[in-house]
């Protein structure tokens, strides 16, 4: 339930779209990496039950590399690596490459396509 001054905030920016509408692009603009990083930490704590210091620990524990192939370029457009976790449990598993996170997905986490895939590349490559 909201408050009177709530209430009467709400009024009083709905009364004044433009001038509140400009102050807010400029207290993006000065603001920008904290509210990013602000963004970023509940994202990743409401996501996957990590915080950002929880996540760089992992990024050091893997040596800042993939923990499938290894590459030390995440790729992407948010230049980071992905949170691989388990869509059952939600457990998080470890930091993977773009490539490899997207490879997951598209065998649903399910080893028995993956082990297909890799039985498909071994015959092929004869």
């Amino acid at each position: 339930m909201k408050t009177n001054k709530q209430k009467y905030q709400k009024k009083l920016r709905e009364k004044n779209k433009e001038k509140y509408s400009e102050y807010m692009k400029q207290y993006y603009i000065k603001n920008k990496e904290q509210i990013n990083q602000v963004t970023r930490n509940s994202r990743l704590k409401r996501k996957y039950g990590i915080s950002e210091t929880e996540y760089n620990i992992l990024f050091k524990e893997q040596g800042g590399v993939c923990a499938i192939c290894g590459t030390s370029s995440p790729g992407g457009i948010k230049k980071k690596f992905c949170i691989d976790h388990s869509h059952t449990t939600n457990k998080v598993r470890g930091l993977v490459c773009h490539s490899c996170n997207l490879m997951l997905g598209y065998a649903y986490d399910n080893i028995n396509i993956l082990r297909e895939g890799i039985e498909y590349l071994e015959k092929s490559n004869n």
